[in-house]
Parts: C-alpha cells; sequence; structure tokens
C-alpha cells in the first residue's frame, strides 16, 4: 500500500500541475484548445522525463568521478534544481522532471559513490525535507491573517464554506474513484489469478481514505499570478488560496488523525515479506563474501591470519542472522549494545580530559554508532 500510494502521489502531482500549467494560461490570455492543451500536456510529460533522465545520467557521470562527500552531496542537492530550472526554460513539467531524474539517480547512485557519501547525503536530506515541510506550513499560518484582512470577513467565511465543501468533496471523489479503477483494472485481466493488495476491501478502503492535501496544493495556489494579461486582477486569486488552505486542514485533521485507529480497527495482517526478504539478501551477501575471501586468500599478500579472522566474522554473522529471532540474540543485541554505551561514555570522558581531540572523538564516535544501528531489527 505504501508503495502505491508514494507512486501514485508522484504522478498525480506531476500530472496534475500540468493540466494546472494549461488552465493558468488559459485564465491569463483568456484563450483555451482542447487539442492544444492535450497534445501539450502528453508533450510537457514526455519532454519533462527525457529531462529529468538526462540531468540524472549527469549526475551519475560526475558523481563516479569524484571522491569527495561533501561535493557528491552538493550534487544531488543541485541535480534536483537543475532538473527544474531547464525543464523550466523549456516549458515543460518541471515536477515530471525531478520525479525522472530522482529515479534514475537512485537506482545507480549507490554504485557510484562511497559509503560515508551515502550515509552523509540521506541525513542532510532528511534534514532539508523536514525544514521545508516546517517551512511551508509556518508560510501558511503567516499568510491566513494577511488573507483575512485583504479579502474582508465576507468573503473569507464564503471562502472557507466552499473550501470545506471542496474538502468534502475531494474525499468523497477518492472514495469512489479507488474501488471503481480497481475493479476496472481487475476486469480487464480477465480473470486472471493475481493477487493484489487493492483487490481487499480494507487495503482499498484504506488507499481510498488517503487523500490529504498538502504542500503541493498550496504551492500551486501560492503561485497562481496576480494579474491577467490585460492588467486585471487574477479573479477570485485570495478565495482560492483560502480555500486551498481549508482543504488542507479539512483532509489532514479528518482524513490524518483518523489514519492511525482505522489502520489498528482493521488489524492488519502483519507483513513479513520484506523480513525474508532481507533475511535471503543478507545471507546472498554474507555468501558472496565468503567467496570473495577465499578467492582473495589465494593472493600473496594475504595474511593468512587475517583471512582467518575474517573468516570466524562472517561465520559469526551467519550465525546471528540465521538465528535473529532467537532469545540468545536478544540477549547477545542488549549486550553489545550496552559495550558499545561503555565505548561512548570513555570516549567522551577521554576528550573531557583532553587525551584525544574533539576530530578522534567524531571519528570514533561514527563507528560507534554505525555499530549501534545495526543492532536494531530493522538495519
Amino acid at each position: 500500500m505504501i508503495v502505491i500510494l508514494e507512486g501514485e502521489s508522484l504522478v498525480n502531482d506531476a500530472s496534475a500541475l500540468v493540466l494546472y500549467r494549461t488552465a493558468v494560461a488559459a485564465a491569463v490570455t483568456g484563450a483555451f484548445s482542447f487539442g492544444e492543451a492535450l497534445v501539450r500536456f502528453f508533450l510537457d510529460g514526455g519532454v519533462g522525463v527525457l529531462v529529468g533522465l538526462a540531468v540524472g545520467w549527469l549526475l551519475i557521470a560526475v558523481a563516479r568521478r569524484t571522491r569527495d562527500e561533501l561535493a557528491e552531496t552538493v550534487l544531488t542537492l543541485a541535480a534536483p534544481y537543475a532538473a527544474w530550472v531547464l525543464a523550466e526554460t523549456l516549458h515543460v513539467s518541471a515536477v515530471l522532471a525531478c520525479v525522472a531524474g530522482g529515479l534514475y539517480a537512485r537506482q545507480h547512485l549507490s554504485a557510484a559513490v562511497g559509503p560515508r557519501s551515502r550515509i552523509q547525503s540521506r541525513a542532510v536530506w532528511d534534514l532539508l525535507v523536514f525544514t521545508l515541510n516546517a517551512l511551508i506550513f509556518i508560510l501558511l499560518g503567516l499568510q491566513f491573517a494577511e488573507l483575512i484582512q485583504r479579502s474582508g470577513v465576507a468573503a473569507f467565511d464564503g471562502a472557507v464554506k466552499y473550501g470545506v465543501l471542496m474538502g468534502v468533496v475531494v474525499m468523497v471523489v477518492r472514495l469512489v474513484w479507488v474501488p471503481v479503477t480497481t475493479i476496472c483494472a481487475q476486469s480487464l485481466r480477465r480473470g486472471r489469478a493475481v493477487k493484489s493488495t487493492a483487490g481487499n476491501w480494507k487495503s482499498m478502503f484504506l488507499v481510498s481514505w488517503t487523500s490529504m492535501r498538502g504542500i503541493v496544493s498550496l504551492a500551486t495556489a501560492f503561485a497562481l499570478p496576480l494579474t491577467l494579461d490585460s492588467g486585471a486582477r487574477f479573479p477570485y486569486r485570495d478565495e482560492l488560496i483560502i480555500m486551498t488552505m481549508c482543504v488542507i486542514l479539512v483532509t489532514l485533521v479528518v482524513q490524518g488523525l483518523s489514519l492511525a485507529p482505522i489502520i489498528r480497527a482493521f488489524k492488519f495482517v502483519p507483513e513479513v515479506a520484506h523480513h525474508e526478504e532481507e533475511q535471503i539478501a543478507r545471507q546472498e551477501a554474507l555468501r558472496r563474501a565468503a567467496e570473495a575471501l577465499e578467492d582473495a586468500s589465494r593472493e600473496p599478500w594475504a595474511d593468512p591470519a587475517d583471512v582467518e579472522w575474517l573468516r570466524t566474522e562472517l561465520r559469526d554473522r551467519q550465525q546471528r542472522h540465521k538465528h535473529r529471532s532467537h532469545a540468545n540474540h536478544g540477549s547477545r543485541s542488549r549486550l553489545r549494545s550496552r559495550m558499545l554505551d561503555a565505548e561512548r561514555r570513555m570516549l567522551l570522558r577521554l576528550r573531557n580530559e583532553g587525551a584525544i581531540s574533539d576530530e578522534v572523538l567524531r571519528t570514533l564516535e561514527s563507528e560507534i554508532d554505525l555499530d549501534t544501528l545495526r543492532l536494531s531489527p530493522s538495519s
């Protein structure tokens, strides 16, 4: 269900913004052609995807030629901006450009950069996304009082009423749309036995209920032009922004707050497929590591003592992952966690006493943090 929701949100937002561009152009110029709009929809989407793939390919090509972690992180930040600007310059879908470029880059980035760069990039992106999300909703609050003063109480009340009504419409339309499209998709399979997450009515309802609106809706409302080509004020711009804010609040409050209770009430069967995949992946990775160790052990530079030590380490890791769910593993994890905590406290003590520098502390503490993360069940 998460894959369905995340995937459709990317494509839906991009498709909606292409239509939004056409609608705004029609409102500003006063001219609209359905045939031209249809051609522009597919042209903007197709060229936008090509632009994103080109920028993603360039990002990976450059990342393969640098070994500087900061430079690689900056590249991951600059690439979406470059894709957006290039797509906007060509008047095609900038959102689809970023989506396509991001998917391509994520598919190949792990092989192009080192482990430090990957860890650092994830931390930077997590912080950046959280900060931008927070700023958007801060902006919503700051604009609210100004919109009330500018639009007047009567106009504001009317926009709020229509906004709440639109929020209800958004929820109802999705509650109807998802089951209809699911049934149509299943009928197109012509009776083939295909297991689908959306085929279960609980899953179908949950997907239908997740029609929350947020940053993209607010950004598009604020992006409405101030004036038309004639110089006149864009009609109902403030009211549209207020309505959008109401839709966001209604869907976030009603659907967002009710989502967790609904999930608990449905009592879904726990998902175990990804745990099984994780176990298989770990076993195969360790098997390949053992083969690589045996191949390297025949090299003249390989120290037999080091080879034997690594063989023991591999056997220990294989046994640990094989019996991960057993009680002895839980005991081992707690013991290991306590050891790592003691190591960290000793390092802090050495730093505070002046025996080691802060730089040495950061280096060794990073290693301990990575070992600590490996102890978690999801690692």
